[in-house]
C-alpha cells in the first residue's frame, strides 16, 4: 500500500507544472501566488521635490490575502483580492531621519464574474440582454499620509471607493477594471482651518493587473483623476497614477525574492508631485 501511494503522489507530481526535482529527487517549487503572502521590500526613492529630492531609502510592508470562490462545478464566480496594514515610510539616506510616511488599513477588490454576463429587465416577458462587463467594487479604508516638509500636517483618507466595471476575463490578465470613485479625505494642519475634501462621484479610477500564470512577473496600473470639493474652499482638480512592475529573481527556501520598479504622479492641492522607486521585495509565502 505504501508504494502505491508513492507511486500516486510521484504521477500527481509529474503532471504539476508548478513543481519539478532536481538529479537529488528534492521538489522544487516553480510559482508563486502574489496575491497570498506578506511583503517586506527595501529600495531607493527619487523625484523632483520632497520628500524625495535627493534619494531617499524605501521602506515597505504589507500582507496580500486573496480567496476566490468558486461554484460547486468549479467555475470562478467571485475574485477578491485584499490588503491589511499597508505601510511604507522614506528615511534620509545618511541619517536615517523620517521623510515621509504613508499606510492604509485596508483595501479590498471585489469582481463578480460571469462567463457570459448580461442585463435583465424585468417584466411579464423578461428581456435579458448580454452585457460586456463583470461588475465589483473597489474599497479603501484608513489611509494617513505625512511628510517632513509639512511636519505638523496630516492626511487621512478615511473612507474611499469605486464601483468598477471590468473587461477583464480572468485568465493572465486579472483587471481591466474602471467606474465612478465616492471618497472623504480630511487635511488637518496646525496653523489653518482643517479641509475637508469630498468626491461625490466626480471622479473616476481605472484598475489594470496582469499577472503571469506562474506568478513570476506582475504588472498594475492605477490612475485616479477628476474633481473634488474643498470645504471650506471650492473644486479642485486631481491626478493620481501609478505603474508597478515585478520579476521574481530567486526563492529562498520556497520564499519569493523579487526586484519591482515603481513610478507615481500626482497632481491636485498640493501641488505636482512625481517619483520613481526601485529595490528588491522579500514575500514570506509563495
Amino acid at each position: 500500500m505504501p508504494a502505491a501511494l508513492l507511486a500516486l503522489a510521484l504521477a500527481a507530481q509529474a503532471g504539476d507544472p508548478c513543481v519539478a526535482t532536481d538529479a537529488q529527487g528534492r521538489e522544487l517549487v516553480l510559482c508563486f501566488d502574489p496575491g497570498n503572502r506578506l511583503e517586506v521590500s527595501l529600495g531607493g526613492a527619487g523625484g523632483g521635490r520632497e520628500p524625495f529630492a535627493g534619494g531617499a531609502l524605501d521602506l515597505g510592508a504589507a500582507l496580500r490575502w486573496r480567496r476566490d470562490a468558486r461554484t460547486r462545478a468549479g467555475t470562478l464566480e467571485w475574485l477578491a483580492d485584499q490588503t491589511l496594514g499597508e505601510a511604507r515610510v522614506l528615511f534620509t539616506s545618511g541619517d536615517m531621519e523620517p521623510r515621509a510616511a504613508e499606510a492604509l488599513a485596508w483595501r479590498g477588490t471585489f469582481v463578480r464574474h460571469r462567463a457570459s454576463p448580461f442585463v435583465l429587465v424585468p417584466g411579464p416577458r423578461p428581456l435579458r440582454l448580454p452585457f460586456p462587463f463583470d461588475v465589483g467594487l473597489r474599497v479603501e479604508v484608513g489611509g494617513a499620509s505625512w511628510d517632513a516638509e509639512r511636519s505638523r500636517d496630516v492626511r487621512l483618507a478615511p473612507i474611499r471607493s469605486a464601483l468598477l466595471l471590468d473587461l477583464a476575463r480572468h485568465g493572465s490578465l486579472r483587471r481591466l477594471a474602471f467606474g465612478p470613485e465616492v471618497s472623504w479625505g480630511v487635511r488637518i494642519r496646525r496653523d489653518a482651518d482643517t479641509i475637508h475634501d469630498v468626491v461625490p462621484f466626480t471622479a473616476g479610477v481605472i484598475d489594470a493587473r496582469a499577472e503571469s500564470r506562474d506568478g513570476l512577473d506582475v504588472a498594475a496600473l492605477t490612475l485616479r483623476g477628476g474633481s473634488a470639493l474643498s470645504l471650506p474652499g471650492g473644486a479642485e482638480g486631481f491626478f493620481e497614477g501609478t505603474v508597478a512592475l515585478e520579476r521574481i529573481v530567486a526563492a529562498v527556501n520556497d520564499r519569493p525574492v523579487a526586484l519591482y520598479v515603481q513610478g507615481t504622479l500626482r497632481r491636485g492641492a498640493s501641488g505636482r508631485v512625481s517619483e520613481a522607486s526601485v529595490g528588491i521585495r522579500a514575500g514570506l509565502g509563495r
